[in-house]
């Protein structure tokens, strides 16, 4: 005989008492925390197989599709978001693209390993100190330094402040 499990979304698991009698049976205590565990787990199995895979979403240019919305758009429905890679060297990983009124229309972009290794020589030319040697170093959580030792962000507290924007006004990437 076994547990006829539903797929719906048990609210409460039972516990047991020490008073209970330990019984078997549809009704019986030692099956009903059984029978609403397993009825999370049919409730969880529904939505997890109920999710597109974004495997299914992914789409890559071509020569036919140079920028890859052409099988994106394709393969969705109005309203629904595609990506397509952009490649192992470029700035961004993906573009993110949605399905409206029948035109791929650009949502988001996800940073590749071409943005990233832009980025290397900002973190090349800086040093990350805990904050000895400064004369406001006890006040401070951590501080953060470039080779020169000027200070370029800090925490205090919950607060972190940043000298950034005023050090390095932009770090040249085509796109993120």
């Amino acid at each position: 005989m076994n547990i006829n499990e539903q797929v719906k979304w048990e609210s409460d698991v039972k516990l047991l008492t020490r008073q209970e009698k330990v019984e078997g049976g549809a009704s019986g205590a030692a099956n009903t925390q059984a029978s609403q565990l397993g009825n999370r787990t049919q409730w969880l199995k529904a939505q997890i197989e109920s999710v597109r895979d974004y495997r299914e979403h992914t789409f890559y240019k071509t020569d036919e599709d140079p920028d890859g919305t052409i099988a994106g758009m394709a393969a969705t429905s109005e309203g629904e978001l595609f990506r397509v890679s952009q490649g192992p060297d470029s700035d961004a990983a993906f573009i993110y693209y949605w399905h409206k009124n029948g035109e791929p229309v650009e949502d988001a972009t996800l940073a590749g390993a071409g943005a990233v290794s832009n980025l290397l020589p900002l973190n090349k030319s800086t040093v990350f100190s805990s904050g000895e040697g400064y004369p406001f170093a006890d006040d401070f959580h951590e501080v953060s330094v470039d080779s020169e030792n000027n200070i370029i962000s800090y925490w205090k507290g919950m607060n972190f402040v940043t000298f950034l924007n005023w050090l390095f006004p932009s770090i040249e990437t085509d796109k993120l």
